[in-house]
C-alpha cells in the first residue's frame, strides 16, 4: 500500500480544515513511499463503496463500526465524487473520512464516470496513481483474485485481461471476483458488456469468474448466475438482460432508496458471502455466492 501521494497535500490541505489530518508517525520525511504487508492469511474481508458522491462523512459512522474496523481492505469502486474541482474536493468528498483507515490497511480505488467531469479530471490520477498505474489492476490476496476495471481505456483493458487471466496469480485463486463501475449489462443508452464479453461472458468465454460487483445505477439490484433477469433488492422483476454466468450485486450508495451503502464480502475457505451494508453498519441483505 502507498500513500507518498496523499502526503504532498496534507500540509496544504491542513489549512482549509481545522480538523485532523494523516498522522505524520505514518508518513516518511523524505516523502518516500510506506509500505505494510497484508494480514497472510488465505481468506479476505472487505467492503465496496460507490456512488458516495461527496457525501464522505455521511457514512463515517460505517466506517468506525466493528464490521469496517474488522476489514482487511476498503475498495472504491467510482462516483467517489460528483465533480473533480482539485485535491479539496477529494478530500471533502470521501478521502477523509478513509485517511484513519488508509493509515493501517489497503484502500484500492477505482475511477466512475463521474471522475471525468469537472475542472481538473486528472486530479484522480494525480493522488492515488503509482508507477505503471493504468487505472485497472489485479491483486491477489490468500485464495482471492481481485481485478480492478477501470471507466475508461476499453480497448487496452481487453487486452490486458487476456493476459492477465492466464498468470498464475489468476488462475490458482480459489475466488475471482471482478470490480468495475459499471454493471455487466446492456441499456438503451448503451452497453457496458463490451469490456468483459467474450473474456469472462458470452459464448466460447476465456475464463470463469465467481462474483462481479459495481454500482453506478443508484438502484441496488442483483442478477444471478446465468439467470437472463435482474432483480431490484426490493425483489421486483425488472427487464431481461442478457444471461452471465457469474453472480452480479448493483451496489446502491447512500442517501438513495434502501441505503445499500456498501457491500461487505467475506471468505472462509470454500465459501464467499456478501453482506449489505447500511450507513449504520447494519446487514440489509445478504447473498450466498459459494
Amino acid at each position: 500500500h502507498k500513500i507518498n501521494h496523499y502526503q504532498k497535500y496534507i500540509g496544504n490541505y491542513a489549512e482549509y480544515k481545522n480538523v485532523p489530518t494523516l498522522p505524520l508517525e505514518v508518513l516518511k520525511v523524505d516523502g518516500s513511499c510506506y509500505t505494510f504487508a497484508m494480514h497472510g492469511k488465505k481468506d479476505l474481508s472487505f467492503l465496496v463503496f460507490s456512488d458516495i458522491h461527496c457525501d464522505g462523512y455521511a457514512w463515517q459512522s460505517l466506517l468506525q463500526s466493528k464490521t469496517a474496523q474488522n476489514c482487511d481492505l476498503i475498495v472504491n469502486i467510482g462516483d467517489m465524487l460528483s465533480n473533480s474541482t482539485g485535491i479539496l474536493s477529494i478530500f471533502h468528498g470521501y478521502l477523509d473520512a478513509q485517511l484513519p483507515f488508509a493509515a493501517r490497511k489497503p484502500l484500492l480505488n477505482f475511477r466512475g464516470n463521474h471522475e471525468q467531469r469537472g475542472t481538473s479530471p486528472s486530479t484522480f490520477d494525480e493522488v492515488f496513481a503509482s508507477p505503471g498505474w493504468k487505472g485497472y489492476s489485479l491483486h491477489r490476496f490468500g485464495d482471492i483474485c481481485l481485478i480492478g476495471l477501470d471507466v475508461g481505456n476499453g480497448d487496452d483493458q481487453r487486452k490486458w485481461l487476456k493476459e492477465v487471466i492466464k498468470t498464475p496469480e489468476f488462475r490458482t485463486a480459489k475466488h475471482r471476483i471482478v470490480l468495475n463501475h459499471y454493471p455487466a449489462i446492456k441499456t438503451k443508452s448503451g452497453t457496458y458488456l463490451d469490456l468483459i464479453d467474450g473474456i469472462f461472458a458470452g459464448k466460447d468465454r476465456l475464463a470463469d469468474i465467481d462474483l462481479y460487483l459495481c454500482g453506478h445505477r443508484h438502484r441496488g439490484f442483483y442478477v444471478a448466475k446465468d439467470s437472463d433477469r435482474y432483480v431490484l433488492m426490493s425483489n421486483e422483476k425488472s427487464s431481461k438482460i442478457q444471461p452471465l454466468p457469474f453472480f452480479m450485486i448493483v451496489n446502491e450508495g447512500p442517501n438513495i432508496y434502501i441505503d445499500n451503502t456498501a457491500m461487505l464480502i467475506e471468505t472462509k475457505g470454500d465459501s464467499l458471502t456478501v453482506k449489505l451494508l447500511k450507513r449504520d453498519g447494519s446487514i440489509y441483505r445478504t447473498f450466498k455466492i459459494k
